[in-house]
Parts: structure tokens; sequence; C-alpha cells
């Protein structure tokens, strides 16, 4: 009996959820890459993020971000992941190039790969984001978000190009 509950319950999720999630109008997914700078180590990194807009001018997003930088003392190459939630602010959304402000919290992992008190951490993050194409349902743009965390050995800073999708 459980078992059939189960398999009822699991195949009424996979039918209705992507019903419900592609007949959202608020929903967006990012996509991107660039730099992430941590004090003076410099490496490439990933963005993938799910955002939803609660006005015209605030939007709520989840980003992850992932890069593999060189620790300068061992010059080792470690594993660096951040998962924020972060609220957008537009000055101007009615516009096709808009500018937002970045205001959010960071959950911060550094890799086993590298010495610290803790590798694991929260953090603030502060930015600013350019907007492309606004008014269409893709847009592009450019991120720049400061993170502040007592963890890290320097300076967090993520400079990404990224590709949005309203559905």
């Amino acid at each position: 009996m459980l078992k059939n509950s189960l398999i009822l319950a699991s195949s009424l999720i996979i039918m209705i959820f992507p019903t419900v999630f592609y007949g959202q109008s608020k929903l967006n997914v990012d996509a991107g890459g660039g730099t992430t700078i941590i004090k003076k180590d410099i490496s490439a990194s990933a963005l993938l993020g799910l955002g939803y807009k609660v006005s015209d001018r605030i939007k709520v997003n989840l980003n992850a971000i992932y890069s593999k930088p060189e620790f300068e003392i061992t010059k080792e190459k470690f594993d660096f992941s951040q998962v924020s939630l972060e609220a957008e602010y537009s000055f101007i959304p009615e516009n096709n190039i808009n500018l937002s402000s970045i205001l959010g919290f960071s959950y911060l992992h550094f890799g086993d790969g590298i010495e610290l008190k803790n590798n694991d951490g929260i953090g603030v993050n502060l930015g600013v984001l350019l907007t492309f194409n606004n008014l269409e349902r893709f847009n592009y743009g450019f991120r720049i978000v400061n993170t502040y965390s007592s963890i890290s050995y320097g300076g967090i800073l993520s400079s990404n190009i990224y590709l949005r999708y309203h559905f």
C-alpha cells in the first residue's frame, strides 16, 4: 500500500511540476561565467541561479558560484564554492538598460586543500548589476559582487557576465 502511494505521489509530482514551473511568468534562470578574485588569487568561475520576480523593482535570486583558485602560500589549487540568497533592487525597471543593486547573504566553502581555521562560513554580499535587453524574456548583463566574510583569508570579488531567461 505504501509503495503504491509513493508511486502515485511521485508520478503526480512528475506530471504537475513541469506545468506549474513553466506556467510561472515570474521565474528566471541565470547562467554565466567570469572571474573570482580572493586576495591576489584570480580564477575563472561559473555562475548558476534561479530567481523570482517579487515586483517590478525587486527580484530574489538563489545563486551558486564555483571556482578553483590557486592558494598563494602553498601554490595548490582548491575548490571554492559560494551559494547566495540575494535581493536585486532595480532603479529603472521600465527601461531597456537597467541598473540594479545587490544585497544578500552567502554560504562560503573553501575546499579541504587549503589550511584555514574554518573552511565554511557565512558572508554578506554587496554589488551592482547592469542588464541589457531588460524588457524581453531573454536578457544579459554584467554583475560584480563583493563578499565580506570573516573566514576568508582575503577579500572575495566575483565579476560575471550572465544570461537570464524569464519563463
